[in-house]
C-alpha cells in the first residue's frame, strides 16, 4: 500500500505567532532551523513502540507480518499536544508472504506531554508499484532526518 505524500506537508512542527506590522524598517531575518542532527534525540519506549506499531499497521495490509526498525524521536518537552514528522524503516510481507527487506518510511507522530500517543504513515514504497526508491529517503532527507539513522 502506498501513502504518497498525502500527509507530509501536514505535520509542520514550527508554530507561528503574529507579530504587528513594522514599516519603519525591515524585520531582521529569523534564525535557520536547527538541523535535525543538532537537536536532542532520545529513543522510543517499549510502550511508545507498541503505540506506533499498532497505528502505523493500521494502514498496511498485513498487519500481524510487519516488523518495524525505529529510530530516535527529537526530545519535547512541555505541556500540550505536537505532531512531528518521523522517518525509520519497516519489512512487510509481499502477496508471496516473503519479506521484501527493510523500506524507509515517512510519518506522522503525535506526542502529548512528551510522550508518543499515535501516528501515522504518510508514504512508504510498495511492492509492484513503479516509483523512485529514493522518493522517501528524499523527503525525509529534505525534512532534516534519516530513515537509516
Amino acid at each position: 500500500m502506498v501513502l504518497l505524500l498525502c500527509l507530509s506537508g501536514c505535520a509542520a512542527t514550527t508554530e507561528y505567532a503574529s507579530t504587528p506590522e513594522v514599516t519603519a524598517s525591515p524585520a531582521p531575518a529569523a534564525a535557520p532551523p536547527t538541523p535535525a542532527a543538532e537537536t536532542p534525540r532520545r529513543d522510543l519506549t517499549v510502550s511508545e513502540r507498541a503505540t506506533l506499531a499498532d497505528a502505523f499497521s493500521a494502514s498496511l495490509s498485513d498487519r500481524e507480518g510487519a516488523k518495524f526498525r525505529w529510530t530516535r524521536i527529537p526530545i519535547v518537552s512541555g505541556e500540550g499536544r505536537r505532531s512531528l514528522d518521523y522517518c525509520a524503516q519497516l519489512n512487510v510481507r509481499n502477496s508471496k508472504g516473503t519479506y521484501q527487506g527493510m523500506q524507509p518510511f515517512l510519518a506522522t507522530i503525535i506526542i502529548e506531554n512528551g510522550i508518543v500517543t499515535g501516528g501515522a504513515i504518510a508514504a512508504t514504497i510498495s511492492e509492484g508499484v513503479a516509483q523512485d526508491p529514493a522518493l522517501v529517503p528524499t523527503l525525509c532527507r529534505q525534512k532534516g532526518l534519516d530513515p537509516f539513522a
